[in-house]
């Protein structure tokens, strides 16, 4: 039971803004002796009060607001330089396959390859030839171009050179499997004939991957 529950707003103005009546005082709850303990246990239990509409307003605000995070990274830095130089140099090498394969062209190992009744004869040979000559000259150009784009740092950048590597790698996979078919060459293959084969090809998975995810490259490439 409660005592002074009744008289609560008889006196002095009532419960005013205390909850309870400042004459005579709170309420005070009376239990029975054996049910001491599970009173103080339901009293005890007391819910969590209620967030103010102040409070909620604060929390929506707060929700509403993006979490700050660091600066971007942009400019030609980082591994993207890293990218730049072996761009460059693939460049060069092409451009060294291309003039072994011009000034061979005469040569008396390029007539024994490509002539009827030569001592390494094929009639592969001549085709590979001519066909990589015309490979070397079309990757040697997307190179350069790919060059002009990086230092214009041209949107179109990213996706032209993620293409080259797969082309470049394409290539070198053809050519294999052409030299696989010339017996003289294929004899004498060995591990270190497939090395442009793995770094080509980790060459374009990792480079196709990191102008993919990289926020530099996003940052960077917007012309």
């Amino acid at each position: 039971m409660t005592e002074g529950e009744g008289i609560q707003d008889l006196f002095a103005g009532g419960r005013g803004g205390l909850g309870f009546n400042p004459v005579t005082g709170p309420p005070r709850i009376r239990v029975k002796r054996e049910d001491a303990e599970r009173a103080r246990a339901a009293l005890s239990e007391v819910p969590e009060p209620l967030p103010s509409d102040a409070e909620l307003a604060a929390l929506a605000e707060s929700a509403g607001q993006p979490e700050e995070v660091g600066p971007v990274p942009s400019g030609l830095g980082g591994l993207l330089v890293a990218l730049g130089v072996i761009l460059h140099f693939r460049a060069v090498w092409i451009a060294h396959d291309l003039s072994d394969l011009v000034t061979g062209w005469n040569s008396k190992e390029w007539r024994d390859v490509v002539t009827p009744g030569g001592r390494a004869y094929h009639p592969l040979w001549a085709p590979y030839r001519v066909g990589f000559l015309a490979i070397d000259s079309l990757l040697f150009l997307w190179a350069m171009i790919l060059i002009a784009l990086f230092w214009r740092r041209n949107r179109w950048f990213s996706t032209a050179t993620s293409l080259f590597l797969l082309a470049d790698w394409v290539s070198e996979v053809l050519s294999l499997l052409v030299l696989w078919q010339i017996p003289s060459y294929a004899a004498v293959m060995s591990v270190y004939t497939l090395r442009d084969f793995f770094l080509l090809g980790i060459l374009a998975l990792v480079g196709t991957l990191y102008l993919r995810d990289s926020a530099r490259v996003r940052a960077t490439f917007t012309e």
